[in-house]
């Protein structure tokens, strides 16, 4: 067997664990917090995520922190004007904005605020 097959079958047997965990959350979650907590945390053990939080929209056009990771945990259920700060710069954009290294970037953060 060649190092190529064997590279690709341990991503195919990553992938079917990836796949296993995902049904088993969502056969198993309660709520919609629930189901994005176990996102983030699949992030964190997957690909490395330190902070993240996801938002969800609410009825008077704010954003919502519904789940979070990191130094963002202490976010839950904070409001986010869309348009104000980086996450709702990203939504009015509607584009991804990834911060790799925020103490390098910090200029870039007190500027979005």
């Amino acid at each position: 067997m060649s190092a190529l097959v064997a590279i690709d079958q341990d991503n195919n047997r990553r992938i079917l664990q990836i796949i296993s965990e995902i049904s088993t959350i969502l056969v198993h979650a309660t709520s919609t917090r629930e189901l994005l907590q176990h996102v983030l945390k699949g992030l964190q053990t997957h690909f490395d995520v330190q902070h993240a939080y996801m938002l969800l929209p609410t009825d008077d056009g704010h954003l919502r922190v519904a789940a979070a990771i990191g130094a963002a945990s202490e976010s839950i259920d904070q409001m986010i004007k869309v348009g104000v700060g980086i996450a709702g710069v990203a939504v009015q954009r509607k584009r991804a904005i990834r911060i790799g290294n925020m103490k390098v970037n910090r200029r870039y953060m007190r500027a979005m605020m």
